[in-house]
């Protein structure tokens, strides 16, 4: 069944309301994806300084690396999931969900989640896993280090009480050409062998550092900044795949809503044509009658 014009026109509408909603979602997550993507050349800067503290403070320690490091906590694991708290970025939030839910799943004491982002949280309510209330996902590069604070401090205290062992994180992580795929990091316990590759290291002068408050304490000092810094790197990496996501969607929108617009042109020129050619048929059919009646 063939449309009006006027609702061939009202369609028309729709979808060009669409189309601008579209353009400013494209807009948005490309002024995102920039920071983002910047941020990580400035984290490896701060990794290095990590890094460098943690080979002086082993360098201190003597021979062998400080077990306390390496030793995995009983209990179950902690897991920290980057999503977010929007739309229109394809099935970013689905398939995270079921990634992390498949690899928890393995761990026999059970886990405990900390999902970032309310819609990956909505998706894990039903893995039948204890789960902390959802936090904001961040908007923007200066609100991680808020977010991150918040969530160490939570994750210390339960680790203090001894709620939790392990502690992972999970999220998206951008591949080109494919959009983004899961990810998993496990950050404690650290791994001996990267403390032992750090602590072989050659000191870069004949000055051998000390910890000055103690061995213990300042390796605490540096498993914080350590922990602080890979969130940061997959919050960072969860964002810059979520505004990639997003942009490429918004990009087969865009071409999805410029073709129905054709389309929908097309059939409102066509129908518009034939609605003219009706008119025009029913003046000459009157005329002809008219002329028709003064014979």
């Amino acid at each position: 069944m063939s449309r009006t014009v006027i609702e061939i026109r009202h369609h028309i509408r729709s979808a060009e309301s669409l189309k601008s909603v579209v353009k400013t979602m494209k807009t948005l997550a490309l002024v995102s994806f920039g920071p983002f993507e910047r941020a990580l050349t400035t984290l490896e800067e701060y990794e290095t300084t990590v890094d460098i503290g943690f080979r002086a403070a082993l360098a201190t320690a003597g021979t062998a690396v400080p077990e306390e490091l390496c030793r995995e906590l009983p209990g179950p694991a902690g897991a920290i999931v980057f999503g977010s708290d929007h739309g229109m970025a394809a099935d970013f939030n689905e398939r995270l969900a079921r990634f992390t839910e498949a690899r928890l799943r393995l761990h026999p004491a059970g886990a405990r989640i900390w999902p970032v982002g309310e819609l990956v949280a909505g998706r894990l309510e039903g893995c039948g896993m204890p789960m902390e209330p959802p936090l904001r996902a961040p908007e923007s590069v200066d609100s991680i280090p808020g977010l991150l604070s918040c969530l160490l401090h939570d994750i210390d205290s339960r680790r203090r009480q001894g709620f939790i062992g392990p502690l992972l994180v999970f999220f998206q992580t951008p591949v080109w050409g494919v959009g983004c795929e899961p990810a998993l990091d496990a950050l404690l316990p650290l791994d001996p062998h990267r403390l032992e590759g750090l602590r072989e290291r050659k000191w870069p002068s004949r000055r051998i550092p000390e910890a000055l408050q103690g061995l213990s304490p300042t390796l605490e000092a540096l498993l914080r900044e350590h922990l602080f810094a890979c969130l940061f790197r997959a919050c960072v990496r969860s964002g810059t795949a979520e505004h990639a996501v997003r942009l490429a969607a918004m990009q087969r929108a865009e071409r999805n809503i410029g073709d129905l617009l054709e389309t929908l042109g097309r059939e409102y020129h066509e129908q518009r044509q034939a609605a003219i050619s009706e008119e025009l048929f029913d003046v000459l059919a009157g005329f002809e009658a008219l002329g028709a009646g003064r014979l």
